[in-house]
């Protein structure tokens, strides 16, 4: 299932998206750019593969849950190193 929220809302209701949306671990979420929401306003139930793969060019940032959900590693693919 795919649930998603705009990144400017509400910073409670953002963690309460990440909370809903896992069912065990590792718990995910992904930040996407503009490509992402019209790919997720478009799809219904599932992805075609050409949705999935321009979802996934869309991801900016990645959180996962790390130690028991006891602390969150971030990947941000536009840093500089």
């Amino acid at each position: 299932m795919l649930r998603w929220e705009e990144l400017q809302t509400d910073p409670s209701r953002l963690t309460q998206l990440i909370r809903s949306g896992a069912s065990g671990y590792p718990l995910n979420a992904f930040v996407c750019d503009e490509r992402g929401r019209t790919v997720l306003q478009r799809a219904g139930g599932s992805l075609s593969t050409v949705d999935a793969l321009s979802l996934a060019q869309s991801v900016q940032v990645v959180i996962n849950s790390v130690y028991d959900a006891e602390s969150y590693l971030l990947i941000d693919f536009n840093a500089s190193t």
